[in-house]
């Protein structure tokens, strides 16, 4: 064999382990559900504590640093995921807590506390106002009490686009 395609063929294995390590080490540093990772001796869809991150995390920079691995780049994606998820959970948190805040004026019929939870950016500001909020809240009542009665004829809503679609469909 030619001494370049000696180099070329190790030139090739090394990107892909660097490509290998990159993608273990952003994975691992991941929730451990059906659609991330696979951890040999656990099963799916169990999650790994903060600790078992952080040891899994340090335990691949480790090897992958013997290696001669830089590994200053993965770390930064690693900790930008890790920040992203801290948000998307506050957000999902505030969300949650301002649709509590609408369905409770909602059902105390109160078209300040309305007004206030959606606040002005909402499409609702502009169509929903103090004259017809009423109205509004009967039709609001009207739908959940056609949900109630769909379910209590047994028919539940279909799967649908992301899992809604129509009753009975």
């Amino acid at each position: 064999m030619k001494k370049s395609n000696i180099v070329l063929a190790g030139a090739a294995a090394l990107v892909a382990l660097v490509g290998v390590a990159g993608i273990s080490l952003s994975v691992f540093a991941q929730d451990n559900s059906p659609q991330n990772a696979f951890i040999p001796g656990r099963m799916w869809g169990q999650s790994l504590t903060d600790q078992q991150r952080a040891e899994i995390r340090s335990t691949m920079q480790a090897k992958l640093e013997e290696m001669g691995v830089d590994t200053s780049q993965m770390q930064a994606r690693i900790a930008q995921k890790e920040l992203s998820s801290a948000d998307r959970e506050a957000r999902r948190s505030e969300m949650q807590a301002n649709r509590e805040a609408v369905q409770a004026a909602i059902d105390a019929n109160d078209y300040k506390a309305f007004a206030a939870a959606i606040g002005e950016n909402s499409p609702l500001a502009g169509k929903i106002t103090s004259e017809n909020f009423d109205r509004f809240v009967e039709a609001h009542k009207s739908i959940e009490n056609g949900r109630k009665i769909m379910q209590d004829l047994g028919i539940e809503k279909g799967m649908g686009r992301f899992g809604g679609g129509r009753w009975g469909m």
